[in-house]
């Protein structure tokens, strides 16, 4: 199942301008991209997992993997990342949060960090206020 959403996302990351970064731990990466104050009708929520390509990813109920952009501010831990207001999801752990989905090229993700990901579109968390763990 497709979700469709209004979506203002963070064109720029990872180098590309815009204060958006790429984070690594422990050989997983994840991505961080500057607050938005729009885009937060989608709701994202699965398991947090590690892609084949060892990217932080959201597995839905239905069973799809979406390469996963955090709000600023938020910092790679042990097995996870602590999203600044929201506290600490590891892997293995269920979480909701509002954002969008969109092109894995904007902001672009390198296409070995979508392998065993959808390779199409990644799952944009645009505030931490909306990360809720459970």
């Amino acid at each position: 199942m497709r979700r469709v959403a209004p979506l203002v996302v963070l064109f720029a990351l990872a180098g590309c301008g815009g204060g958006g970064s790429a984070l690594e731990h422990d050989g997983v990466r994840t991505f961080v991209g500057p607050a938005a104050s729009a885009g937060t009708d989608a709701r994202i929520a699965g398991e947090l997992v590690v892609t084949d390509g060892r990217c932080l990813a959201v597995e839905t109920a239905e069973g799809l993997r979406y390469v996963l952009v955090w709000p600023d501010g938020t910092s790679m831990v042990d097995n996870g990342v602590e999203v600044r207001g929201a506290g600490r999801i590891l892997v293995g752990d269920r979480f909701a949060a509002g954002g969008g989905y969109g092109p894995s090229d904007a902001p672009p993700v390198p296409k070995d960090c979508r392998s065993g990901a959808d390779p199409d579109e990644i799952a944009v968390i645009q505030r931490a206020d909306t990360v809720r763990k459970g």
